[in-house]
């Protein structure tokens, strides 16, 4: 199946650069595509292993779609036409998760990372409630201002699924092994507060 990736509705060169108004378009954007995404994810894995990886929200669905992710992990070597045509085809917020070294992540790996990606954020708001999509847009200085993150964490902390996501798949190309999803559920679960006791 061709995997179609995820275009924003309007171009974006820098999240930092994005109005309030804008980024609160794309947050809207993006979480009510959540489950187109998701959908076209478990639809992509059924067509290679059918029934083997389930997207049940789960943790430990992380596991087998980390098995799955990585033997699906395609990388590409980059001339100079290569690398101004790539880049010229995606957005400039992409460029980053594209370029490493004389490779890069073709454009179907890039595609289903991100909604694994999102997959990993779903976890998280399945398994905590406390938990929960959102996005801030100051101070400008810091790294995901005015993207759709995970908030709620302890001591102020955002996750980008995104970012982790894609260290990991470059993690991974690169050889070194891990439990990728999982090992990144068990570490961001240490810093999720604890939910206030019900009083009667």
């Amino acid at each position: 199946m061709i995997y179609k990736m995820q275009i924003p509705p309007f171009p974006v060169k820098s999240f930092d650069l994005l109005t309030t108004r804008q980024a609160k378009e794309i947050f809207k954007w993006y979480t009510d595509d959540i489950p187109a995404r998701l959908d076209q994810l478990q639809k992509c894995i059924d067509a290679d292993v059918n029934g083997t990886v389930q997207l049940t929200r789960g943790k430990d669905s992380l596991r087998p779609l980390w098995s799955w992710l990585v033997a699906n992990i395609q990388l590409q070597e980059l001339t100079e036409s290569d690398l101004k045509e790539s880049l010229d085809a995606v957005p400039k917020w992409l460029h980053e998760y594209i370029v490493a070294g004389k490779y890069k992540l073709t454009t179907e790996s890039l595609s289903i990372g991100m909604d694994v990606a999102i997959y990993l954020g779903e976890v998280f708001v399945h398994e905590f409630p406390q938990i929960y999509w959102g996005f801030f847009t100051k101070p400008k200085s810091r790294v995901s201002v005015n993207e759709p993150v995970l908030l709620g964490f302890e001591n102020g902390l955002d996750m980008n699924p995104r970012r982790i996501v894609d260290t990991l798949m470059w993690q991974c190309a690169n050889g070194k092994s891990s439990e990728g999803l999982y090992e990144v559920f068990e570490i961001w679960s240490k810093f999720v507060p604890a939910q206030p006791s019900k009083t009667n």
